[in-house]
Order: structure tokens, then C-alpha cells, then sequence
């Protein structure tokens, strides 16, 4: 229950999208992850940015690189919640948590969204990865193919 690696994906979305176009597609996609932080955060909504994951594949690495981060600041502060919350949200995780534990908490929190934005950014600006358009146009190749099987079959 860490909302830290969504938020650092939503906010590399949110400033990528800063010299977009209006009424574009990326412009759009800006706006939403603004108006998707706050539900995140607060709501406790991990759903929402799903979506945004799964646009651009290898941010997923980013993802899992910032969960890591988080549970590793967890573990090294020494910090854990009493039980499971049940929305998730950052208010309810901290009034979980035992007293004097709340700093490692938003600690890894933060910590994890940062190293999410960082190497989101990275992944974003740099293509380093052709690996997974790779993939996505092998993809594109087997459903085009498929939908020729079933329009013939």
C-alpha cells in the first residue's frame, strides 16, 4: 500500500506532457494525470494509474524500481503499519501506523515517487528501450494477422 510509485508515474506524465500542443492527445493525457494525483494520494485509488502504465509499457520498470526503493526505506527506517487500511489513501495509511513511525512513512512514500519520476523521466526522454516497441509492432503484426484469420474464418 505505497501510492508513491503512482504518483511518480503520474507526475513524469504531467511534466513530459508540458510543451504539448492543446487539444492534442499527449495535452490530454497531461491533464488527466494532474487530475488523477489528488485521487491517488488521497483517495487512495491505485486504479487510476494503470492506464497511464500501460500506454507506454516500460515505464513499468520505473514502477517496479520505485516499489523497491519504497519497501527498501520501510524496511531500513524500520517502519510498518498496525493493520491493513482500507482505502489506501495517505491519510488512512499514516493513522495505521504506530506512533513515531509516520516520518519513515512518508519517507517511503516520497523516496519511492522520486526514484519512479527519475527513472520514468529517463525512460521517457531517452527511448533507451526499443526492446518493447519491438515488441508492441510484433504484437501489432499478430492481431492484424488475427483479425484476417477471424474475418476469414
Amino acid at each position: 500500500c505505497n501510492p508513491g510509485p503512482g504518483i511518480g508515474l503520474l507526475v513524469v506524465y504531467w511534466m513530459t506532457g508540458a510543451r504539448a500542443q492543446k487539444n492534442t492527445c499527449i495535452e490530454k493525457l497531461r491533464h488527466c494525470a494532474l487530475i488523477a494525483i489528488p485521487i491517488v494520494l488521497f483517495g487512495g485509488v491505485y486504479e487510476v494509474y494503470y492506464f497511464f502504465a500501460i500506454t507506454k509499457p516500460r515505464l513499468i520498470l520505473a514502477l517496479i524500481a520505485g516499489g523497491i526503493v519504497g519497501s527498501l526505506t520501510f524496511v531500513v527506517s524500520q517502519v510498518g503499519l498496525y493493520s491493513n487500511p482500507t482505502s489506501y489513501s495517505v491519510i488512512e495509511i499514516i493513522n495505521s501506523a504506530p506512533p513515531n513511525t509516520e516520518i519513515g512513512i512518508i519517507l517511503g512514500f516520497s523516496f519511492s515517487a522520486i526514484a519512479t519520476w527519475v527513472i520514468g523521466w529517463i525512460l521517457i526522454k531517452t527511448r533507451v528501450s526499443k526492446f518493447f516497441d519491438n515488441i508492441r509492432n510484433c504484437s501489432n503484426e499478430i492481431f492484424r494477422s488475427l483479425d484476417r484469420c477471424a474475418f476469414n474464418c
